[in-house]
């Protein structure tokens, strides 16, 4: 165990460690046999934002932003009171979402767009093209439109 985490929060039941994407932030979890004691933590200055608890949880996830955690009861752990919570960085809880037989909640990575901005066209269907004027003017006011579609 890391000595300040051992030293700082040696009255703090926790069994797994969960580091937010940049680093500054950890979750100390006390999961499945230790009924979800949680303490969000402020490794800059070893502030602790908030103690909470997550019944029986058996997972947490952070955000590929860290800015929220996901707490959950997974199926697979426990067969009721399967549930995903939703908490900002500094463990607040923001939502409670019960699922009947919930296994895993996975967040789905936004990474920068590859394109550049002169590749990052409006696209509109043939089949949507030319209805109303207010559509159509609003197109082509757009930069890169012309009647026929996107000009290349």
């Amino acid at each position: 165990m890391l000595p300040f985490v051992s030293e700082t929060f040696d009255k703090q039941q926790a069994n797994t460690i969960f580091w937010s994407p940049q680093g500054q932030f950890v979750v100390l979890a006390g999961l499945r046999s230790m009924n979800g004691a949680l303490a969000f933590v402020d490794t800059s200055d070893c502030t602790v934002m908030n103690i909470a608890e997550h019944y029986m949880a058996s997972d947490v996830e952070w955000d590929p932003t860290g800015r929220y955690v996901i707490t959950s009861v997974s199926w697979w752990s426990h067969k009721v009171d399967n549930a995903y919570w939703l908490w900002t960085f500094q463990g607040r809880l923001l939502q409670k979402n019960n699922k009947d037989r919930f296994c895993q909640l996975l967040w789905r990575p936004r990474p920068p767009t590859l394109l550049s901005q002169d590749q990052i066209k409006v696209w509109c269907p043939s089949s949507l093209r030319g209805r109303g004027s207010k559509r159509k003017s609003f197109l082509l006011s757009l930069s890169g439109w012309s009647e026929r579609g996107i000009e290349t």
